[in-house]
């Protein structure tokens, strides 16, 4: 059984995004994902501009009645045609992976096709200075010319 999804792509005024670049004029940071069955919203994401020309996954939510029957690959695969459509060259989790997200990043995306690659950031608290490591995974979008 094929199921058809359709998902919308918008700003904080809940206008369309059609690229980065949009995104930068208009001083955004972020845009929302929805993801739709048959007329009914499954769930929301945010993608929020992280470095130059990458964005990075926020708040990817599926609505509890959509857990567990299927609805999260094809919730990524619609951020991941996003992420392209707006001219991001990568797409990386979020900081704050749980447990189900962080699945999803090592298990499942490389399991559909995907090559999804790591990398380790170092940040230090402002509090009190301290340094740590975070793992993020992230899918590269655009071939990069060498």
């Amino acid at each position: 059984m094929t199921r058809s999804y359709s998902s919308v792509c918008i700003n904080k005024w809940f206008r369309p995004v059609a690229s980065l670049a949009e995104m930068r004029r208009e001083g955004l940071a972020e845009v929302a994902v929805g993801l739709h069955l048959g007329g009914e919203s499954l769930g929301t994401a945010e993608l929020h501009i992280f470095g130059k020309g990458n964005l990075h996954t926020e708040s990817v939510h599926l609505r509890n009645q959509f857990r567990k029957k299927g609805h999260g690959l094809p919730f990524y695969k619609e951020l991941i045609f996003w992420a392209r459509k707006l001219g991001a060259r990568r797409l990386y989790s979020s900081v704050y992976l749980n447990r189900r997200s962080r699945r999803m990043w090592r298990d499942k995306l490389p399991r559909a096709g995907f090559i999804v690659k790591e990398a380790q950031f170092s940040s230090t608290c402002y509090r009190c200075k301290a340094k740590s490591k975070q793992t993020r995974y992230y899918i590269e979008l655009c071939p990069t010319s060498t």
